[in-house]
């Protein structure tokens, strides 16, 4: 009677009475019903029927499979601790498959992924987090994307982070330009003779007046 769900395409409801009945211990059954749940696409399922027989990387397997992440990760920080940062990795790029880029950001974070955290933060168009994310790397590791930053900034029109956001890139051309391209002549001055040689101020100017 109790393989009757499974026959009829209802394991979830196989996996609902063995539990009721304490029949856990029952590991034929048990394999016979997370076989059925998996079959049936449902890979969360079997991931907490494994987990509670004690099968706990056929469980994590199961979820990773499910991309039920939440209980993968809950699972690796309890029992397999050193595969939490890739699974948080893995999950961050699962969001961004789904179109879910800003939940995926702070899972790049918890993985140290700096890199995929400043790009998904820059696809959901948070500029000023992924330059407090590139801030953290190596300057020369930061340096093209704390230019993109200031690109976007200097598109929206906020020219002072974009300035900032080009010094911090050690690209003080980048905010001349922008200056003088808005005929902020006083500060792309200001800007040039404290971070450029007198050469390269002069081709600058040349440059803008061709």
């Amino acid at each position: 009677m109790l393989c009757f769900p499974c026959k009829a395409g209802l394991p979830a409801k196989a996996a609902n009475v063995i539990k009721s009945r304490n029949m856990l211990r029952d590991i034929p059954l048990v394999e016979r019903v997370a076989g059925a749940l998996a079959s049936a696409g449902l890979h969360d399922r079997a991931g907490e029927f494994f987990e509670e027989t004690g099968q706990l990387q056929r469980s994590l397997d199961s979820y990773i499979k499910g991309n039920a992440w939440r209980q993968a990760v809950e699972l690796a920080r309890r029992n397999f601790p050193s595969q939490v940062v890739d699974l948080q990795e893995a999950w961050g790029d699962w969001l961004v498959s789904q179109k879910q880029v800003d939940s995926a950001i702070n899972h790049y974070i918890e993985a140290n992924a700096s890199s995929k955290a400043i790009e998904a933060a820059m696809t959901a168009r948070q500029w000023a987090k992924a330059a407090q994310f590139a801030e953290i790397l190596e300057p020369e590791v930061a340096k093209p994307y704390l230019k993109r930053v200031a690109r976007q900034f200097e598109e929206s029109k906020q020219l002072e982070d974009a300035e900032r956001h080009s010094l911090a890139a050690a690209a003080p051309k980048l905010a001349v330009e922008m200056y003088t391209k808005a005929s902020l002549w006083d500060k792309a001055h200001k800007l040039a003779t404290s971070y450029m040689s007198e050469r390269e101020v002069s081709m600058l100017y040349i440059s803008q007046v061709h």
